[in-house]
């Protein structure tokens, strides 16, 4: 089913909460459903409600439960793996809620942005995902099986990238695809509401701080070390993306104060998520763009090595040599 043919339709959406970027690009996804006349209900967990009411206050907002995903290792799959029960019974309590909901009430679509047991026989199924080939060690191989097997239970897969292997984004994570799984798949072109302006940068600097803690608490402190020490002659600001840290120094911002603080800064410094990935490709030939994958994160590192190749954007990895790399890419 293509994006565009979806109209005049009851469609339940819902995004995982592992960061803000899934919201972020479900809200454009959105936006384009409601152009068509689409009603819309959004599944929310208690920390995306602030960003759904924000962005769409009218909207009905129904409760769905949180993943709920912590680092508690700095290994990301040791930290998948000590939360797979968890993640098990949040599949389960997802698909039940849809479920229960559906009972008394009609949808002809479901949406769901990563959750894999936000589907039900009574409506079509969509899944949006860009990552049908996740680029793992061979050791661990098994997991983009059961990834596939969970994927498969969706009546359509939704790829928010360009089709075209040479215009790709997410390069293999989203084109590698085996010729069973193709007839499920759209390419409905990356979720992005980013416009870029003529406004001069006045911002020297542009940090962006997202992701789970305590990672991204760990790289805010490393960098305030670093500019403090090394650039206190530049107009740097950092800028919190997650909502839901309740201890973040600095206040939370919403996608379009963002784009505002983009357009108004010379270099941006980021994760390399795909949703911020998406937002970048209107920038990144005008803009110095200096990615920091989370340490063992295998789609932030592919990602961050893929846009290198492609862009020529900038890559530093998070370790003893942070501070001595940025110091040369920034002076």
């Amino acid at each position: 089913m293509q994006l565009n043919k979806i109209a005049n339709k009851k469609i339940i959406v819902s995004a995982l909460d592992w960061g803000m970027g899934h919201c972020t690009r479900l809200s454009v996804l959105i936006n384009i459903l409601q152009q068509q006349n689409n009603d819309i209900i959004i599944f929310a967990t208690p920390e995306q409600k602030q960003f759904w009411t924000e962005q769409f206050p009218n909207l009905e907002i129904q409760d769905i439960p949180p993943y709920n995903i912590r680092y508690t290792s700095k290994y990301s799959i040791i930290n998948l793996s000590l939360q797979i029960p968890k993640i098990i019974k949040t599949i389960i309590k997802e698909y039940k809620t849809i479920k229960y909901y559906l009972k008394t009430n009609q949808a002809d679509y479901i949406i769901s942005d990563s959750r894999y047991g936000l589907k039900n026989s009574l409506c079509a199924s969509i899944i949006i995902t860009h990552q049908v080939n996740m680029q793992l060690p061979k050791v661990l191989r098994i997991a983009n099986k059961i990834h596939h097997i969970l994927l498969n239970r969706f009546d359509i897969i939704w790829i928010p990238d360009f089709q075209e292997d040479q215009e790709s984004l997410a390069g293999k994570l989203s084109h590698t695809i085996n010729n069973k799984k193709k007839k499920k798949i759209d390419y409905i072109n990356p979720l992005s509401s980013f416009e870029v302006s003529d406004d001069k940068p006045i911002i020297d600097v542009l940090v962006i701080l997202s992701g789970p803690n305590p990672v991204k608490s760990e790289l805010e402190n490393k960098l305030t070390v670093f500019f403090e020490t090394n650039m206190n002659k530049l107009n740097i600001l950092m800028v919190n993306c997650n909502n839901e840290d309740k201890s973040f120094k600095r206040k939370f911002i919403n996608p379009k104060q963002l784009h505002i603080l983009i357009n108004h800064s010379k270099i941006i410094i980021s994760r390399s998520g795909y949703s911020f990935l998406m937002d970048s490709y209107q920038f990144v030939h005008t803009k110095k763009l200096i990615l920091i994958p989370t340490p063992n994160q295998y789609e932030q590192i592919y990602l961050a090595e893929y846009w290198k190749w492609k862009y020529s954007v900038s890559v530093i990895n998070e370790d003893d040599y942070l501070q001595k790399n940025l110091k040369n890419l920034l002076s």
